[in-house]
């Protein structure tokens, strides 16, 4: 009666349908529907599958490596093992905003068990709703015990099971859960709604999903982790004016009750919770000749999906000759998505997207022309490194997210190799990685993570996607692209289907490291001993590279974590690594060899290479920075990198230009390098045009900009970025051209804004022309895309009150709200601060509604100069804000505004008053924060450098650059300007030769002909090398003084005056 019952049961949940029903999509039309308890289905799936069918699978309980075994009430217990999924979903859209669902779960038994407990959020039913069976080969499931009790942890997510009787431990059961509930929220998260406006005004809505880290659970009862991984049916109910897509082809669509059609998906291969998709919408797509890459969006701009349907086949291909293994299923989408988070999601094989990053239209920037490609290629990357083989458990989020970003860049570098994607990869990713890795509490790239969202979130950052791609980046330099893709090959393919962690990387790259020749691991050192250093250690190093010119071949290598503050914890400053060593010099110019030509070690104090350099050349460690470090040289070093610069731009290649002044600019902030040698590298920016050089110089140009705004020095620092924009700017001018390259275009975007901000008159006349053409005549005269965010800008700054009226009615009247911001914003650019305030004033006054009034605080208090009224207004209208805003709002901005004080007055003025009024509140801890903050941002560079700065640019303003010649620099003897003396030195009084070697290659390794014979041979003792001089000034005190004097001079002169 049981198996009746059941076979009924199954029947019903598999919706009964003939498999005559309507085929369409990807897959042969009329093919038959498979029972719901088919067990052919492994075989059915045309994937590459090396799993036997799932009655045969080996029972595994979860392994869990030492920095996931952490205490955790949250995670779900390894007894039970989910296999099999078969999923119907109903939701209802122009109705309640609510689905329906049924759930039939397979698992396996590991031990004796009476509990059955996973995941489940948000979702209605009770025990009477489901059953449990037990599953054999031999016969249909039977009903194996009753459900006593069913009770929800709404903390943990957890649904808690109690039986009548124990699962037996190698056993295989199902749960049948035959109706449940859930709401399509509108948090874009798990199961959830969205919605657009047609050109025709009427409003359409759509049913998605986003289930990364764990959203699952909100669609569906399961077991949301990472390491249970299944195979899923998946079966749509929809009204057959919609379409559903998922990660799997279409096997059949057939008519249901109520006048509803279902789409039976193809069964999907073993995958995570996470990465199951699916869409129910009213959108168009775009496909190609095989009907295997699809792009959806809406009606109105799926026109705009052509670049996404030339990049993704391609990516796909690039991809699979990279890893040496195909992508495994037999189709992909992708999907623009109205709301989503900003970005994507990758999953397999129905990668979603939010609209702008996906679909190009008259508002794509240059850019974000680019950032679409690049997009598609880190979600294509994820199709192998976290669908096929998937991280064990968040605490490795770098395993999934540092190889899709090594691969946006590396892979979509094949394909536009014109966009010089590699290069700007070092901006992007490598520097900003650094920013944040110089944080004295920052984690690790594999650090302890626990179950709840926002301690998984914490990992899902630039440590995780830019500091993991970056150390990719460097192994697969250090191994040799060949060694590193066939280690990528054995690791894909001994773990596809399966979970992994940093170990199966690093076993998998050290087993073909072992059978190659090409690799320059150092002696007797296992890849997985170089590659932990920098994967379970936070920081990022600084390599001082110091020369001893008596015998100037020579460098010296030691190496510090680098911080910008003297550390709270001594502690936090120990770590050491395995450091890649690879140097060219002046005559070499060999930027392409990036095989380590030694190693500094983690126990060693220092080490040295000779490189054949005279004492008027320069040396240059690191090329295309390939390793995950900052450079630091002595100062005779610097100045000759700066003159070659100066001279020649080309001297160095884009990604060294980079390097150098993100290095150099950095260096300086945090007292390690003079300034004095740091600026020089800005004065280069004159004839650079090179896009990557110019992302690099820019954040640095916003940081300089940021510390002196309210200073008598701005107007100095300006003129010199007045200075070395003019020529990029006139090269590429504001208005886009017929005969625009891609890189001149994307230049355009970044000079035009630094132009204007320094005050170049044709570009302000620009701005203000296309303005006032544009607000008179939108349709007739569109901005240009590039420098649209600059016209509102420096339009506004320049214009009067009725232009401005102007603008705040083109603000009230947009409805895009990414439009609705940028003309706020632009409305702070104004110079007339009468204006900001009363526009501010009557938001407090609740002129606005509420949301517009947090609009203009938001886009507003981003302009420097508009900090004063903010703190004014506030301290005016306390409680009028309080009441419009809100408590917390107030603290909010006012934190942020503290935050961006530019002078010790300003802190000095408001603190007395905000501790008055908020210290014994819950808000002050926010606010105490931004006290410290700018506290010791004001104290680490105001009052160290300002006055050494204000110097160097009134002579540099003041006379032409001149280019340093060997005459004029430092005398032979120059020394390292001192470090951050707060860093403890690895070996303070080093010992007279290098009591531990240098790291080199293994000696039986056969020479490579393809390396040039000038190449630095190593040195691992060299006492001349470790003999500094104590008793001569240093290099860094002689250029300051050098610097100073004519300044001082000058000063003298226009007093005299």
């Amino acid at each position: 009666m049981l198996a009746v019952l059941f076979v009924l049961v199954a029947t019903a949940l598999a919706t009964g349908f003939p498999s005559a029903g309507i085929a369409t999509g990807h897959s042969p039309r009329g093919r038959p529907a498979t029972p719901l308890f088919d067990r052919s289905h492994p075989g059915r799936l045309s994937i590459v599958d090396p799993l036997r069918p799932r009655s045969h699978r080996k029972l595994r309980k979860r392994a869990l490596t030492s920095v996931n075994d952490i205490a955790d009430p949250g995670r779900l217990p390894d007894s039970l093992l989910p296999t099999f999924y078969s999923l119907t979903l109903t939701p209802h859209l122009y109705d309640d905003f609510d689905f329906d669902g049924k759930a039939v779960i397979s698992f396996n038994a590991t031990s004796s068990t009476n509990k059955i407990i996973l995941h489940s959020k948000e979702l209605n039913y009770t025990k009477e709703d489901c059953q449990v069976y037990e599953d054999s080969d031999d016969s249909s499931p039977s009903e194996f015990a009753s459900i006593t009790d069913l009770q929800f942890n709404t903390t943990l997510e957890f649904a808690k099971f109690t039986l009548d009787k124990s699962l037996e431990a190698g056993s295989r059961y199902i749960l049948n859960i035959s109706q449940y509930s859930g709401t399509l929220n509108d948090d874009m998260d798990g199961f959830y709604r969205s919605h657009y406006t047609t050109s025709s005004n009427e409003t359409r809505w759509l049913a998605t999903s986003h289930f990364e880290p764990n959203g699952a659970r909100r669609a569906f009862p399961c077991w949301d982790e990472p390491i249970f991984k299944a195979r899923y049916d998946i079966f749509i109910e929809h009204d057959p004016a919609l379409m559903a897509i998922s990660n799997m082809p279409r096997q059949s669509q057939v008519e249901s009750d109520n006048d509803l059609v279902v789409d039976r998906f193809m069964t999907t291969p073993l995958m995570s919770s996470y990465l199951v998709a699916f869409l129910v919408s009213d959108f168009k797509n775009l496909t190609n000749s095989d009907h295997n890459f699809t792009t959806w969006a809406r009606e109105d701009i799926i026109t705009g999906g052509s670049l996404s349907q030339d990049v993704g086949p391609k990516a796909l291909k690039v991809l699979e000759e990279f890893n040496g293994v195909p992508y495994t299923l037999t189709k992909m989408d992708q999907a623009a998505i109205p709301d989503f988070p900003r970005g994507a999601m990758e999953n397999w094989g129905l990668v979603s997207f939010w609209e702008p990053d996906l679909i190009v239209t008259a508002d794509t920037t240059t850019p974000a022309y680019e950032d679409i490609a690049t997009l598609i290629c880190h979600e294509f990357g994820h199709q192998w490194t976290g669908d096929l083989v998937t991280l064990d458990w968040w605490s490795h989020t770098w395993l999934n997210e540092g190889f899709a970003t090594f691969y946006e860049n590396m892979i979509c570098n094949q394909i536009r190799p014109e966009w010089n994607l590699e290069d700007k990869m070092l901006p992007t990713f490598y520097h900003t990685a650094m920013e944040s890795d110089v944080k004295e509490t920052e984690i690790p790239m594999s650090s302890p993570v626990k179950s709840n969202v926002s301690d998984i979130n914490d990992h899902f950052g630039s440590i995780s996607y830019k500091k993991g791609g970056s150390v990719i980046r460097m192994f697969y330099y250090a191994l040799t692209p060949e060694v590193f893709k066939k280690g990528m090959k054995r690791y894909l393919s001994d773990n596809m289907y399966a979970n992994a962690d940093p170990e199966k990387l690093f076993t998998a790259m050290d087993a073909e490291a072992t059978l190659s020749n090409l690799h320059q691991l150092p002696g007797g050192t296992s890849f997985s001993e170089v590659a932990s250093t920098w994967t379970e250690q936070p920081g990022v190093p600084v390599l001082q590279a110091t020369r001893d010119y008596s015998n100037p071949g020579k460098v010296r290598f030691e190496q510090q974590r680098f911080l910008y503050a003297p550390p709270k914890n001594a502690s936090n400053v120990g770590q050491k690594w395995w450091i890649p060593l690879v140097v060219t010099t002046q005559t070499q110019k060999d930027f392409s060899t990036t095989l380590p030509q030694g190693w500094l070690a983690p126990d060693q104090p220092f080490a040295s290479l000779s490189t054949g350099a005279t004492a008027d050349e320069w040396v240059y460690v690191n090329p295309k920075q390939t390793g995950y470090f900052r450079v630091n040289y002595d100062a005779k070093n610097w100045q000759l990198l700066a003159a070659a610069l100066s001279a020649d731009p080309a001297a160095l290649p884009a990604s060294g230009r980079a390097q150098l002044l993100n290095d150099a600019l950095t260096l300086a902030r945090a007292g390690q390098l003079d300034y004095t040698l740091a600026l020089p590298f800005l004065q280069s920016l004159k004839a650079e045009r090179g896009v990557a050089p110019w992302q690099a110089a820019t954040a640095a140009i916003k940081y300089l900009l940021a510390r002196l705004d309210t200073t008598e020095t701005n107007d100095s620092f300006l003129s010199l970025i007045k200075d070395v924009t003019a020529d990029a700017y006139a090269s590429v001018g504001y208005r886009k051209r017929d005969s625009d390259a891609h890189e001149a275009a994307y230049l355009r975007y970044i000079v035009s804004d630094l132009a204007c901000r320094a005050g170049n008159t044709h570009c302000l006349s620009e701005a203000a022309a296309a303005l006032k053409a544009w607000l008179a005549d939108p349709s007739s005269n569109p901005l240009q895309v590039d420098t649209r965010r600059t016209t509102l800008c420096y339009g506004i700054r320049g214009s009067d009150a009725a232009t401005f009226e102007k603008m705040r009615q083109k603000w009230l009247a947009e409805q895009n709200e990414d439009d609705r911001f940028t003309y706020a914003s632009a409305l702070g650019c104004t110079k007339d601060k009468s204006l900001v305030r009363s526009l501010l004033a009557d938001a407090i006054a609740l002129k606005y509604n509420s949301s517009d009034g947090v609009m203009l605080f938001d886009a507003l208090y981003g302009h420097m100069d508009n900090l004063r009224i903010f703190l004014q207004l506030v301290k005016e209208n306390g409680d009028e804000t309080r009441k419009a805003f809100g408590h917390s709002f107030d603290a909010r901005v006012l934190a942020a505004v503290v935050r961006d004080f530019r002078a010790r007055k300003d802190v000095d003025e408001v603190r007395p008053w905000l501790e008055a009024k908020y210290k014994s509140s819950p808000d002050w801890k926010r606010l105490e924060a931004a006290f410290e903050h700018i506290d010791k941002e004001l104290q680490s560079w105001g009052d160290k450098y300002l006055e050494k700065v204000s110097l160097w640019l009134f002579a540099a303003n003041a006379s032409p650059t001149i280019t340093p010649t060997p005459s004029t620099l430092p005398p032979t003897d120059a020394t390292i300007p001192p470090t951050n003396p707060t860093i403890p030195e690895a070996n303070p009084t080093p010992p007279p030769t290098d009591s531990t070697p240098l790291q080199t290659n293994p000696t039986n390794l056969p020479t490579d002909p393809t390396l040039p014979p000038t190449n630095p041979t190593l040195s691992p003792t060299d006492p001349s090398i470790l003999q500094t001089s104590t008793n001569k000034p240093s290099a860094a005190s002689t250029t300051a003084s050098t610097a100073v004097l004519p300044a001082l001079a000058l000063v003298f002169f226009s007093l005299c005056l």
